[in-house]
């Protein structure tokens, strides 16, 4: 349903699924994976929280069943949601200013 893909594409959704994976799964390698793959971007403020549930599955092999029940009330506070996709897009632009650049010269 195109209405539940644009739903889950909003930041409360994403920050949500991003912190239920940080619970059941490695917090410093699902918040590292998510900034170096936002820096390169390679992730958006509309698919992190999804890429951070399939790193904490692919690491535990934890069943989906748990990831429903793992679902917190705070997660979806706006204050919050805020805060953490701030933190997020910053560590990102830190980490992607810190890349080396690729250079493109323009033949006349």
């Amino acid at each position: 349903n195109t209405d539940q893909i644009e739903l889950m594409k909003k930041p409360e959704a994403q920050v949500a699924l991003l912190n239920i994976a940080e619970r059941v799964g490695n917090a410093a390698i699902i918040h590292k994976t998510i900034v170096n793959e936002m820096a390169k971007n390679r992730e958006t403020t509309e698919t992190f929280g999804m890429k951070a549930l399939f790193v904490a599955l692919e690491e535990n092999e934890i069943l989906a069943e748990s990831v429903v029940t793992s679902f917190e009330t705070e997660d979806f506070d706006k204050s919050k949601v805020k805060a953490t996709l701030c933190q997020i897009l910053n560590e990102a632009y830190e980490v992607g200013t810190n890349l080396p650049q690729e250079i493109v010269i323009k033949e006349k």
